[in-house]
């Protein structure tokens, strides 16, 4: 049956992290998501309806999400919105990254409770791979392998190096940010998790303000996506740091025989996990 005049049919939808500014398109590390289902794209106009007629009314917004949108694990595609009551959303974050078996990437913003930090950390010397950056300062700036690779992130190249122009703020409208909010767990299996949206991995992101986020399931094409674009960044941004220490003295030289190999070979060492995980031999 036909749609009637004047109704609105949604069949796609856009969402992600991006704001609609210059500093969101040009300055800042974003992702743009498309969805090209009716299903996902009916929730969302749902919400809108709902915000539209009373945008100053969050407890009510709060309510219905609660109610109408609950998150249910193990669904292949969940589209899910905040604010809602008891950060049902964050404990699924948190399920999910706690779950990861092999590797999780991440990419985040700012400020993160400490449920969610201790979540990216992991227990010491466990065997999952982590590598990830985060804007904000916190007890995880950058995440190299495990805890004993931290760095800082992001950094600015202000004085410059061999060959390159330095880096300033001048006459930029804007920070250069990482505000990409993005989790992929086990990405080089085949049952890959992706974590998406506007949500900040954030208390009040869960409970005050208007976000939308995508729990997508097993699309390994997916993940692919997520996966290498959170690497490019993260290893742009530690190249930048591992330059700041070279400027100052501070990093290591280059071994001159092959020493520096033997962790990739020794096993249950997390650099041989990342050699047969990303090389495949």
């Amino acid at each position: 049956m036909p749609p009637l005049a004047g109704t609105r049919v949604p069949k796609a939808l856009l969402c992600g992290s991006t704001n609609f500014t210059e500093n969101g398109v040009y300055r800042q590390a974003n992702v743009v998501h498309t969805i090209d289902h009716r299903a996902p794209a009916e929730g969302y106009l749902r919400l809108f309806d709902l915000i539209w007629d009373d945008p100053a009314d969050v407890p009510a917004t709060r309510k219905w999400i609660t109610a109408n949108n609950p998150i249910y694990a193990g669904q292949p595609l969940f589209a899910g919105f905040s604010p809602r009551s008891g950060k049902t959303d964050l404990a699924e974050f948190i399920n999910i990254i706690k779950a990861a078996n092999t590797d999780v990437l991440f990419a985040t913003a700012f400020k993160l409770p400490d449920d969610v930090l201790d979540a990216l950390l992991g227990a010491p010397n466990d065997a999952v791979l982590r590598f990830g950056i985060q804007n904000t300062a916190s007890r995880i700036t950058g995440f190299h392998a495990d805890r004993t690779a931290e760095f800082t992130t992001p950094a600015l190249l202000s004085k410059g190096l061999e060959g390159w122009v330095k880096e300033g703020l001048r006459g930029q409208r804007g920070n250069l940010l990482v505000h990409t909010k993005a989790v992929v767990a086990d990405f080089t299996t085949d049952s890959p998790v992706v974590i998406s949206g506007s949500h900040n991995l954030s208390v009040p992101a869960s409970n005050g303000n208007d976000e939308n986020y995508l729990i997508i399931r097993g699309d390994t094409d997916l993940a692919d996506r997520y996966g290498l674009e959170i690497l490019r960044f993260y290893e742009h941004y530690r190249f930048r740091y591992y330059a700041k220490k070279l400027k100052l003295q501070q990093a290591r030289p280059l071994e001159i025989n092959d020493s520096w190999t033997a962790p990739y070979y020794t096993a249950g060492h997390l650099k041989e996990s990342a050699r047969l995980r990303f090389s495949g031999r």
